[in-house]
């Protein structure tokens, strides 16, 4: 929900609030995700859950740096490839594991590489979205559903199959 709001207050203020608003909401999402992934689905010990998040950080940042011709490569979308390949590692190795939530990790990394595909050709495809000579779509909200999809299928996967092996689902309540 709160992602939800911080996206809609950024594209409805376009303001460096709202941009706040809007991206520290998702950050906080991917590296708790991430941390609860580590260490719930992988089993990983706290030294290298921290490791993997040192990493992962790094590798954000090092995305967010690059340009292509003195602009963000890929609309900008660059700084969310190391969240892609989180997601597919884990994924894979989850699936190596015959982990539970295999399936679903796997499934949002593809509806996430669908969402980035989205994103990085909205600006291209923005002038041929106009429907009826009136008014302009492109394909950013198709990023918001996509991701929104993703959201639910991580959330799913840490709900039912994220508890340890001592408990069950049911006695986890």
């Amino acid at each position: 929900g709160v992602i939800g709001i911080g996206s809609f207050l950024f594209h409805t203020f376009a303001t460096r609030w709202a941009a706040v608003a809007d991206v520290a909401p998702i950050g906080i999402f991917m590296i708790g995700y991430l941390g609860y992934g580590l260490r719930r689905f992988a089993r990983l010990g706290w030294l290298a859950t921290l490791a993997g998040l040192a990493l992962f950080l790094a590798a954000m940042g090092y995305a967010d740096g690059v340009t292509c011709n003195g602009r963000a490569c890929l609309n900008g979308s660059m700084a969310y490839l190391p969240a892609l390949g989180a997601l597919a590692l884990i994924g894979i190795g989850l699936t190596a594991a015959r982990h539970a939530a295999a399936g679903l990790v796997l499934s949002g990394a593809a509806i996430f590489a669908v969402s980035l595909t989205f994103r990085s050709l909205d600006r291209a495809l923005c002038p041929a979205t106009a429907l009826f000579g009136r008014g302009v779509w492109g394909t950013h909200f198709l990023w918001h559903m996509c991701n929104a999809t993703l959201l639910y299928l991580l959330l799913r996967a840490a709900i039912v199959h994220g508890m340890g092996p001592q408990r069950s689902h049911v006695e986890g309540r």
